[in-house]
């Protein structure tokens, strides 16, 4: 049996140094606001640190990566979703509301929804709110 050994990075096609043309050097496409337009799945990554986060407990840092996720996709629910739950963590109850309600415009009233922002109006003191929330 005859082993094909494979090299694992890449070797330059050209006969040059770098594997990169020159003209995509100079243009530097890894720069960041051109990696947000080339990979859609940098907001799945962003809300998925947000969630690992949020079940850390380090509340801060979820509101700062939900912000970035939403500088990607102002219109990505997901993203006000764990933002309402990482102010609900941090009591604080009228922002997580907000943020619920934004999830609830973008995607209906869904039970999950109902409920979230039921128990948010019930932790703020709102019992009115919370039981029409529920109804």
């Amino acid at each position: 049996m005859r082993l094909i050994s494979i090299p694992i990075t890449p070797r330059p096609m050209n006969g040059t140094r770098n594997c990169w043309p020159r003209e995509a050097v100079k243009a530097k496409p890894w720069r960041r606001s051109s990696a947000r337009d080339a990979d859609p799945l940098l907001v799945l990554m962003h809300t998925a640190v947000a969630e690992a986060l949020y079940y850390s407990r380090h509340y801060d840092e979820v509101i700062v990566q939900c912000r970035q996720t939403l500088e990607l996709d102002p219109n990505y629910a997901l993203a006000y979703f764990h933002l309402g739950r990482a102010y609900l963590a941090k009591s604080m109850y009228t922002e997580a509301i907000e943020e619920y309600r934004k999830v609830e415009a973008s995607l209906g009233e869904t039970p999950a929804m109902v409920m979230a922002i039921g128990y948010a109006e019930a932790k703020a003191g709102n019992p009115a709110s919370a039981r029409k929330a529920l109804e």
